[in-house]
């Protein structure tokens, strides 16, 4: 899959785009899930594509998410969740053990112990999005603030 993040990377918008299997792309792309994002299996509340157009070979557009489905053929579909799940790991990735010292530093200034904090996830400033399990209830930390996201 092709993605070409010139635009991304200079700062200047979010958007990238590229080809995937016979099919264009442009997609508006965060480091962070949200929930107008596309949910993944990863992110079921919402991924870190927040808008997406697919186009098939002749420029026809077989997908479309502007903060919510608008379209979606079902070759459309396919393609959509493919380019997707690749986004979401170019741009989300997975979390080394630097990262999962830094959620456990978020963690410890919300008052939890840093040896009970079990990382799970975060963007690439912990403070913006970071998921983290203590005593079987996962927090999550959006935007400095902290929230309950599950018991078990």
């Amino acid at each position: 899959m092709e993605i070409n993040r010139k635009k991304f990377d200079a700062g200047r918008s979010n958007w990238v785009h590229g080809e995937h299997e016979g099919y264009t792309y442009e997609a508006k792309v965060f480091k962070a899930p949200s929930q107008f994002g596309i949910p993944t299996p990863r992110f079921q509340d919402g991924g870190n594509v927040s808008k997406l157009c697919v186009r098939d070979q002749f420029g026809q557009e077989v997908y479309a998410f502007d903060r919510g489905q608008d379209l979606a053929t079902d070759e459309g579909l396919e393609a959509a969740l493919q380019i997707v799940a690749a986004l979401e790991a170019v741009f989300v990735g997975t979390m080394d053990e630097a990262a999962a010292q830094w959620v456990r530093d978020v963690a410890t200034e919300f008052g939890f112990k840093r040896g009970n904090v079990a990382p799970e996830d975060c963007a690439a400033d912990p403070w913006d999005y970071c998921r983290f399990t203590v005593c079987r209830v996962t927090y999550e930390v959006h935007d400095y603030r902290l929230s309950i996201v599950g018991q078990e």
